[in-house]
């Protein structure tokens, strides 16, 4: 499998504990975060928690993105895209990796409790409010 990526996003492949992306709409910068990390899923275990601000619904989240991207990548016969989640490659002794979504403004509290979160794409960041990077990043000060 190939897949390009502008240079401005080679670094999300690159091994930093954060990694932000200014721009502005229409720039595939979503695209991109769904396609290396699905890439990224398939190489190695993942759990990958999806979030934004403020998140009703699945419809809401980048979910369908994501199964969108699985499509335009082939990875159909390596991901199942579920109601409200997305599962991927077993991995021995870890499990499959998953893609999982929430919204951090009314369940921030049950976010910062997933056990062996191994990545963390917080959509639409310029929303999120100083509590939830708070308590989602709480050694970043």
């Amino acid at each position: 499998m190939t897949a390009e990526f502008p240079e401005l996003l080679a670094p999300l492949f690159d091994p930093h504990r954060n990694k932000v992306v200014y721009g502005g709409r229409g720039g595939l910068k979503s695209w991109q975060f769904a396609r290396a990390l699905l890439i990224l899923g398939a190489r190695q275990y993942e759990r990958v928690v999806c979030v934004r601000e403020t998140q009703d619904s699945i419809e809401e989240s980048v979910h369908h993105l994501l199964e969108q991207q699985i499509a335009a990548l082939g990875m159909q016969d390596q991901y199942t895209v579920q109601q409200k989640r997305i599962v991927g490659p077993l991995w021995d002794g870890q499990g499959n990796t998953e893609f999982i979504f929430g919204g951090l403004r009314y369940n921030v509290g049950n976010l910062k409790s997933l056990e062996g979160a191994t990545r963390c794409w917080v959509e639409e960041a310029e929303s999120v409010s100083e509590h939830s990077w708070e308590t989602l990043l709480p050694d970043r000060k």
